[in-house]
């Protein structure tokens, strides 16, 4: 490993990019697309479902909270 004057890691271009690109992937390992799609009755805002388990989810950008039922 590298480190400058000041003690810091130096790094190899794009490595922080691709850090976080591994990261996104890694935030919700167990979630997978479900290919359903969600829409807020109150304000009519859609998503894709991300799990098959009964529950409730909250639209992102209206705060309501939607009951869900299980998938098969």
């Amino acid at each position: 490993m590298m480190y400058d004057s000041q003690g810091n890691l130096i790094l190899p271009k794009g490595a922080i990019e691709n850090f976080m690109e591994e990261m996104k992937k890694m935030k919700h390992p167990g979630r997978k697309k479900t290919g359903v799609m969600v829409t807020c009755n109150k304000c009519g805002h859609t998503w894709e479902r991300m799990t098959k388990k009964a529950g409730t989810v909250r639209c992102h950008p209206c705060k309501n909270r939607i009951e869900l039922e299980a998938l098969e």
